[in-house]
């Protein structure tokens, strides 16, 4: 088999340019949309629900891919590539025995099976693929992704290499943290919205790239109209970039593409949704009611699908650092510590946090003739009032309520003071 690269393909704006990738790039589409497909049928709806990217779950729908699908990505797994069948025919010494049948062999990053993969992406950049999803990367030794990554952006920079990382221990996440990804997956679609484990799943995925969500494990159908609009708000507003599976959004009874719409206009138009860092939990785990918060866009979400839930203003303001929340996108009143939410069952809301306005006091005028007097024995004290007490505002709880109390005398040296 000839395994001699094709001419080199850095593109140049100019007729090597395919339709797909001259529509967008890493640089105009910082925080990525994408919707998987799994059908030529599917095609249409990338474009009509507002998603960047169309990602293909099979080489084969490439050929099916009318020009005005938009850039197209492709899902590829390193060890077990479409055409092993054939490729073991050629090749049986390629291959290993796995934990699950036969797997492409990898014995170093300048391996023939590396220099086929190279060929092969190659190929793909050149019929308009403008970038991969790497299924379970963090399986394939980091090198040999280093090499084929680097190849493949300079052939072009902007091609987007996705990893996905689903059960990737820290150490293989931290293998992969140079291998030139530019983003990976979070476990967020396994969450079930009151674990603690979220923020020590992002972070680990977050040390290989920009993390991405999906709104739901792939090939698995949303379970009813709750629990798919749930999961699609959470997951187009947790990171900087998510993927949904054409069909997730509809099921028997309902089709939520408005819903679809709407959110990847508002990742389009708020600032925060740009951003590559993810939602932080700031509520504690086992809570009815999730809080996240990711710049001052917040994310609350009732974590049942049977009852509502309700929580005071006041409880959860502090935490954040804001003193109010504005609803995204509605004109209702803002929330702030006087008020109580109440979400329905699998509810999820937006808002948008603002800080407190300064209090600014005009300077105090000092009658230096007036009486004085002397202020002692104040407490609470913390090291003899090196360090102020501090409780958190609106927890009214009896454990926790502070009493103040303090001497107050006239300075009897002062002119004209009594005895």
């Amino acid at each position: 088999m000839d395994l001699a690269p094709p001419p080199d393909l850095v593109s140049t704006g100019t007729a090597d340019q395919s339709p797909f990738e001259a529509e967008a790039t890493l640089a105009e589409l910082p925080a990525p949309s994408i919707l998987r497909i799994k059908t030529a049928g599917d095609f249409a709806q990338g474009a009509a629900l507002g998603f960047g990217y169309v990602q293909l779950a099979s080489s084969s729908l490439l050929a099916a891919a009318p020009a005005e699908s938009g850039p197209l990505l492709l899902e590829i797994t390193l060890t077990r590539p479409e055409q092993a069948a054939a490729l073991a025919e050629d090749h049986p010494d390629w291959f290993v025995h796995g934990a699950t049948g036969p797997e492409l062999r990898f014995l170093s990053d300048d391996d023939h099976t590396v220099d086929w993969w190279d060929q092969e992406i190659t190929s793909f950049q050149r019929a308009g693929i403008a970038g991969f999803y790497a299924r379970q990367a963090h399986l394939t030794p980091p090198a040999i992704w280093r090499r084929l990554i680097t190849a493949a952006e300079e052939r072009r920079p902007e091609t987007l290499f996705i990893a996905e990382v689903f059960g990737a221990t820290p150490e293989q996440a931290e293998g992969l943290a140079d291998a030139g990804f530019s983003f990976a997956t979070v476990s967020s679609c396994y969450w079930d919205f009151a674990g603690g484990w979220l923020n020590a799943d992002a972070a680990r995925s977050t040390r290989i790239a920009p993390a991405i969500a999906l709104a739901g494990p792939f090939d698995l159908p949303g379970e009813s109209p709750d629990s798919v609009r749930r999961a699609l708000r959470f997951a187009a507003s947790f990171s900087a970039g998510w993927i949904m599976e054409a069909g997730f959004a509809q099921g028997p009874g309902f089709d939520l593409a408005d819903e679809v719409r709407a959110l990847n206009t508002l990742r389009r138009e708020h600032a925060a949704l740009g951003l590559p860092e993810t939602a932080k939990l700031r509520s504690s785990p086992g809570s009815n009611i999730a809080l996240l918060a990711r710049g001052n866009f917040i994310t609350v979400v009732n974590a049942s699908l049977d009852a509502p839930a309700s929580i005071a203003t006041a409880a959860f303001l502090p935490a954040l650092g804001f003193s109010k929340l504005h609803p995204v996108g509605e004109s209702s009143t803002p929330l702030t510590p006087s008020d109580s939410l109440t979400l329905a069952p699998g509810e999820t809301r937006f808002y948008e946090a603002a800080s407190a306005e300064p209090i600014l006091l005009s300077p105090p005028k000092l009658d230096t003739s007036a009486p004085r007097i002397a202020i002692e024995a104040i407490t609470p004290q913390v090291d003899d009032g090196r360090f102020p007490v501090r409780r958190i505002v609106g927890d009214l709880s009896a454990r926790d309520r502070v009493i103040a109390s303090l001497e107050v005398m006239p300075d009897e040296s002062a002119p004209g003071a009594s005895a």
